[in-house]
């Protein structure tokens, strides 16, 4: 079922469930949507998805929602003059400097996209087609787009259109609004999907894990990128004695205390996985983790965060080949790492995969949407 309802899982304390019951309409039930957080307003903003009114059959859209999370919780529609193309599986950030949320490509099903769209979040909310200068990427969906905060820009990497898959790289200047594609030397990491994306701001570089690509089915390799002037790939991982097997739809965060990346999950051809992993960013090495206490069944397509507080990552839900489910996994990331299933007080949210979540630090929980 496609779900438009809100859940929020507070942290402190006893964490505990609760279905918020925001006032105003509605958006209409989706997946595939893309959502921000809007630190000044203190709100989410949510643009496109695929989208299921009644019986008839999901479609792309392209109506941005916004729900207060201040006092009582609000959704609104937002007008915002002439929208971009309704789109699925396209992209987004927040940038944070000139307070606004950026979209790139994406697909209606039929069509692909490459355009870039802007969408200010203060003062008169109008899409701004960026249209930025330079020849742009192939139209794509499935790619990762992250915000390189340090160096003002978008980084773009892999996807794929109708025909087949991409590995290259683009860079979205956002105080020049230009396209610049980066070709490193060598091409370095197969083009894919599903893969997994992070900045390590501390070496200005981009790291890569697994995906699913057309040529080799599953992937298990690790890449970085340096994002100085003389952009190349590195393959990480060819010294581990040991690294994790092939795989899609991963959890995969940053753990800044212990300078390393911590992956759970995910699922290949015939198998959906449960195990846990640890990539050192200093030497390159992956470390399974073996943690005390029972761990979550094998899943994809969870939400995963790290919890800086209490120095853990969560698990939220996911899809284990048969059920859509409802679970909150911690691991503690301190000392010996161990697996709890947290029992939050409330009732919990139907089941789920594929869902929206962000943090919102200012009250220490989770906000998960559809």
């Amino acid at each position: 079922a496609f779900r438009n309802d809100v859940w929020e899982l507070t942290l402190s304390g006893t964490p505990t469930w609760t279905q918020l019951t925001p006032a105003g309409s509605l958006p209409p039930p989706r997946d595939f949507a893309t959502s921000v957080y809007d630190p000044a307003a203190d709100r989410l903003v949510m643009y496109g998805g695929n989208v299921k009114i009644g019986a008839n059959p999901p479609v792309a859209n392209s109506d941005v929602w916004t729900l207060s999370l201040s006092g009582t919780p609000t959704w609104a529609f937002l007008a915002t003059g002439s929208p971009p193309s309704a789109r699925l599986l396209h992209k987004s950030f927040y940038d944070s400097v000139r307070n606004r949320m950026v979209v790139m490509g994406g697909t209606d099903g039929s069509t692909w996209r490459n355009d870039a769209y802007a969408l200010p979040l203060s003062g008169v909310a109008t899409w701004m087609n960026l249209s930025p200068a330079g020849s742009p990427p192939a139209p794509r969906s499935d790619h990762t787009l992250i915000y390189d905060a340090a160096n003002d820009r978008g980084i773009l990497f892999g996807g794929r259109d109708i025909v087949g898959f991409f590995n290259d790289v683009w860079v979205l200047g956002l105080s020049s609004s230009a396209w610049t594609r980066i070709n490193p030397v060598p091409p370095g990491a197969e083009a894919r999907i599903l893969h997994k994306s992070a900045v390590d701001p501390a070496r200005n570089q981009m790291l890569i894990f697994g995906g699913y690509s057309y040529a080799n089915g599953w992937l298990n390799d690790t890449w970085s990128l340096d994002l100085g002037a003389t952009p190349t790939w590195t393959r990480r991982d060819l010294a581990s004695v040991q690294r994790p097997s092939r795989r899609s739809d991963h959890v995969l965060i940053a753990d800044p205390p212990s300078d390393r990346l911590v992956m759970f999950g995910g699922r290949d051809l015939n198998h959906f996985f449960n195990d846990v992993w640890t990539f050192d960013l200093t030497t390159g090495q992956w470390a399974q983790l073996a943690p005390a206490g029972v761990p979550p069944s094998p899943r994809e397509a969870m939400t995963g965060v790290y919890d800086a507080p209490r120095a853990r990552m969560l698990v939220v839900c996911g899809w284990d080949g048969a059920n859509s489910l409802n679970e909150v996994w911690e691991l503690s990331l301190t000392g010996p790492p161990a697996w709890t299933k947290l029992t939050p007080a409330g009732s919990p949210p139907p089941g789920r995969y594929a869902h929206a979540m962000i943090y919102d630090a200012p009250r220490d929980r989770l906000i998960v949407y559809g």
